[in-house]
């Protein structure tokens, strides 16, 4: 089993990346289709390089100049139908088995559990 991360179209791409042109893993926010119904946006924990090398199907460059930072390697990242084993969706509390979406707390969407940790780790931070 696995799951396949594409990037449809340009404006999909993910984009301001710090450290996307040195990384060889990532936790990637892709929208979860299963049974042709979208799920919503889930974490995907993926090799980006192996060996040096970026993985079959990822393909990155600089997002230009900016206003300030020129310093800062932001970069942005097209999946090209990249695939990755069932493991790697970060499944505490959804998950995909025998090809059925489960979400283990009804009342805790995967994407506001990102959310709330994507605001606490930067309230940690500052």
């Amino acid at each position: 089993n696995e799951f396949v991360i594409n990037t449809p179209h340009d404006g999909a791409r993910k984009n301001w990346i710090s450290q996307g042109f040195t990384a060889d893993k990532t936790v990637v926010l892709a929208n979860l289709i299963v049974g042709g119904e979208v799920k919503g946006p889930h974490a995907f924990v993926m090799d980006f390089r192996r060996d040096g090398k970026l993985v079959d199907g990822i393909s990155i460059d600089d997002m230009g100049r900016k206003t300030t930072g020129n310093d800062l390697d932001n970069a942005w990242i097209h999946f090209n139908n990249v695939r990755v084993p069932q493991s790697a969706l970060l499944s505490r509390y959804a998950n995909v088995i025998d090809g059925k979406y489960e979400l283990f707390d009804k009342n805790l969407r995967p994407f506001d559990m990102i959310g709330q940790r994507l605001y606490t780790g930067r309230i940690a931070v500052a």
